[in-house]
């Protein structure tokens, strides 16, 4: 197989760019042919016991090595980006391969064109080269569960900054004033929120999720999210279609924020229409599972003609609760 050939086809096809490259150093380079300059390959090549597996010295900036069995050539997938890069990732990126500054422009731009890739994505890609140029297969799940030297890597790191932040007494928002927040949401109190939210904002260390600070303030925010709907408003009486879909809502106008104040304003807002939108939704204390079933039913189907509950096959789905069959009854006489 011509495997320069195969680099190019691919890199054309997905965008996604690779090299090729054995003990001589890197034969072709998808992004060096396209900004016409040398190539070089920051991750190395070394021998494994898997193949193929994930390689990568930065947790933004992934990588993935095939080798060509028999042959000596490894085929490198990457640079690969789970968000867009933005700034920071574009300059720890040339950082790794020793770019030169004047080529900065043209760097950002081969960058900016790779398609975001999740972690499930990107094994696929290394499944799909591995079969091509081996004629073997692996499943994702097996490429998911390797143990390689980056995964060793990364847990030594994790231990180092475990300690460090330990040493340095950052510690976490603590689980009894995160339940503070969410019991708040929950009862649908914005009061009682926002005493919780001002013992929250003192100081607390947030954890680390990104390595940029944009990118940090967003994890944040779709953490919180996807807390708030999962252990306050569902809990609190929202069906949980109409909470999951106002979560959806709220994290995609995130994304297309690009100031950290805004992200954080957002945040406060979110919380607090949850908490009132809960309450607007709560369930009274000590009702019946048959009736709290009845609740959620109706709720769900405001939009639809009361007439046709009466066909609808989810009233009959429920022939061991009559309880579910009076109370429906009772709120379609009402309307008639």
């Amino acid at each position: 197989m011509d495997y320069i050939a195969f680099c190019k086809n691919y890199y054309a096809v997905t965008n996604l760019p690779l090299n090729l490259v054995n003990d001589d150093g890197v034969l072709y380079s998808s992004l060096g042919d396209l900004l016409g300059i040398p190539a070089a390959n920051p991750i190395g090549i070394y021998p494994s016991k898997y193949n193929p597996e994930f390689r990568a010295q930065d947790p933004d900036i992934v990588y993935g090595a095939v080798l060509v069995e028999a042959t000596g050539y490894y085929i490198m997938l990457g640079p690969a980006f789970s968000f867009p890069p933005d700034d920071e990732l574009i300059r720890r990126y040339m950082h790794e391969c020793a770019s030169p500054l004047s080529l900065r422009e043209e760097i950002a731009e081969a960058l900016c064109s790779i398609p975001p890739l999740s972690h499930m994505q990107f094994c696929r890609h290394l499944v799909l080269i591995h079969q091509c140029v081996n004629g073997k297969q692996i499943t994702v799940s097996e490429l998911m569960m390797q143990k390689s030297e980056y995964h060793f890597r990364l847990e030594e790191q994790h231990i180092e900054a475990i300690t460090e932040n330990l040493e340095q007494e950052r510690l976490h928002k603590s689980y009894r004033l995160e339940q503070e927040v969410y019991a708040a949401i929950r009862q649908g109190s914005p009061e009682s929120l926002k005493a919780s939210l001002l013992s929250l904002d003192t100081g607390i260390y947030d954890g680390k999720l990104a390595q940029t600070p944009l990118r940090q303030t967003k994890n944040l925010f779709i953490s919180t999210a996807a807390k708030a709907t999962a252990l306050g408003t569902i809990p609190g009486g929202m069906d949980s279609e109409r909470a999951y879909q106002l979560m959806d809502l709220y994290i995609q106008e995130c994304e297309k924020m690009q100031a950290i104040d805004t992200i954080q304003a957002l945040q406060y807002t979110m919380l607090m229409d949850l908490c009132q939108k809960t309450g607007e939704y709560q369930v009274p204390h000590g009702i019946s599972s048959e009736v709290n079933d009845c609740i959620n039913f109706i709720r769900s189907r405001v939009n639809t003609a009361i007439r046709a509950w009466q066909k609808s096959a989810a009233i009959s789905a429920f022939p061991t609760r009559p309880i579910f069959r009076i109370y429906s009854e009772s709120i379609m006489i009402r309307h008639l």
